[in-house]
């Protein structure tokens, strides 16, 4: 049987890969195997036919004859991973990358890659976390033994414990003798420990914080933010003056900037989706706002109450009609473009522009309410940014609102033709409190005269922000890429833009 210590680089494969080769050898069930490339496992295989204990080896690459080895049941996999933003600081303090946007943005790419086809193998695979492990030796042995049902003593554990403690590993990096050295890749390294000199750098958490350029952080953030956030890393974007959208095409980020950059706010999103996929709130809220999530679909409203456990989420379709409690819903594949309106030639055209097969969405009955009683619910009596994107449905849900009840300084509504267009700029033309400011793509934004500042306007800057790679919560071929935001100015943005005044 084969054990495979594997993991990204800098992600204590090594360490895995002591414990391993101590525990079987002292548990006189196995042996360790130095190192070898992974593309001559095969020849590697052959030699070690007639041995029937365990084989300890290491190894980054994963090889489709190791794959099959494991999904056939003849190889146990011990893998581990680590904050990936504190791989990439580790290796750039090795000499191995530098720190540039491309090549931060390749490593993190090929760590994320290579984490998945180890962790989706079909056999028997272990994935550990290095903060869990790397602090706690003893225990990751205990777990480690139970997995692969290797009985330890006490004493043995404290004496693998020993084997593998940090200090005494540093020693053998640093002075390796001569019948133990062997080279790889123009690396010296120790061919019982596999450590090469100066392997063991620094080690410890968080390291990024300190080394690393925000802007790094953040490209890094935008493609790792599902792999960081699911193993229970918190994101550090917002703490820096970098902007990470998680919106189509920066509609988060513009309308920040429109309002002054605020530290706190309250956003609504209605037609929230699963809370993260192009979602313009989640951002918003990673910034220290307070967010409101309204989702008519009951499929993905279980993902957004998983993602988005900070906000207030809401299972409903907003209507016009406060006596409408219920109404029919259509529930399509991608989800996105559901609705309680549907248009069928115009999603087949969709779904066609994507390569996807159309099916017939299903027809359910969800839960309804008029914007009025969900902020009368909630309490809202200000929201600074209202994001409403439902499908057809805006403005049936803008009339469910009575503005001299629920002030909002901002709202970012879509209308995807010119007739949805026009009713909307007629809706609030009745408000004449609300100016329409322009339109970011599809997107129309409206601000309330008292808030609109002529600074934030003169300051608005489409190119300080960084998108988030986007995920969608069934499957990532169902998922939409932000694009880049195309704003167009109004006569009345430019109006503000141009007036004087000495408090704007």
């Amino acid at each position: 049987m084969w054990i495979i210590c594997a993991g990204g680089k800098r992600s204590g494969s090594t360490l895995q890969y002591n414990i391993m080769a101590n525990m079987v050898e002292i548990a006189g069930v196995g042996k360790r195997l130095s190192h070898f490339d992974s593309k001559e496992f095969p020849a590697v295989k052959e030699a070690e036919s007639t041995y029937k204990g365990f084989n300890v080896f290491k190894t980054h690459g994963l090889t489709a004859e190791l794959a099959r080895e494991v999904n056939q049941g003849n190889a146990i996999v011990i893998h581990c991973y680590r904050d990936v933003r504190d791989v990439i600081m580790s290796s750039i303090n090795k000499g191995w990358i530098k720190e540039q946007n491309d090549t931060v943005q390749h490593a993190t790419k090929t760590y994320l890659q290579e984490h998945e086809a180890w962790t989706t193998l079909n056999g028997k695979v272990l994935s550990r976390k290095y903060e869990d492990f790397a602090f706690s030796v003893p225990s990751e042995i205990e777990v480690l033994a139970s997995f692969l049902e290797i009985e330890l003593s006490d004493a043995q554990i404290q004496d693998i414990a020993e084997k593998v403690d940090r200090n005494t590993l540093k020693k053998v990096q640093s002075d390796i003798p001569e019948a133990k050295r062997r080279e790889s890749s123009k690396q010296v390294f120790h061919s019982e420990t596999l450590l090469h000199t100066n392997h063991i750098f620094d080690g410890s958490k968080d390291q990024f914080k300190k080394g690393l350029r925000p802007h790094s952080i953040c490209l890094i953030e935008a493609l790792a933010h599902r792999f960081l956030v699911n193993h229970g890393y918190e994101l550090y974007w917002s703490k820096t003056d970098e902007f990470l959208s998680f919106s189509q095409h920066a509609d988060d980020y513009i309308a920040w900037q429109l309002l002054g950059k605020p530290a706190t706010g309250t956003i609504m999103e209605v037609g929230a989706f699963d809370g993260v996929h192009l979602s313009n709130s989640l951002s918003l809220e990673q910034k220290g706002w307070k967010a409101v999530c309204v989702e008519a679909n009951p499929r993905f409203y279980t993902f957004l109450e998983q993602q988005r456990p900070k906000a207030t989420n809401i299972n409903k379709a907003v209507v016009s009609d406060a006596e409408t409690k219920e109404i029919a819903f259509y529930d399509e594949e991608i989800g996105v473009l559901s609705g309680v309106t549907f248009d069928e030639e115009d999603i087949k055209k969709r779904y066609e522009n994507r390569g996807l097969p159309y099916t017939a969405p299903k027809k359910i009955i969800v839960p309804a309410e008029t914007l009025d009683r969900i902020c009368a619910s909630e309490r809202l009596e200000r929201i600074h940014v209202m994001s409403i994107d439902i499908e057809g449905f805006e403005l049936q849900a803008l009339q469910g609102l009575n503005l001299k009840k629920v002030i909002v300084d901002l709202f970012i509504i879509e209308a995807n033709s010119e007739e949805e267009k026009a009713s909307i700029k007629q809706f609030f033309s009745k408000w004449k409190k609300y100016r329409f400011i322009g339109r970011n793509r599809q997107n129309l934004f409206f601000i309330r005269k008292s808030v609109a500042k002529k600074r934030n306007f003169k300051n608005l800057d489409l190119e300080g922000y960084v998108r988030a790679k986007q995920f969608h919560p069934v499957s990532d071929h169902l998922s939409i890429e932000a694009v880049e935001p195309r704003f167009y100015e109004s006569d009345q943005f430019e109006k503000i833009v141009n007036s004087f005044s000495l408090f704007s």
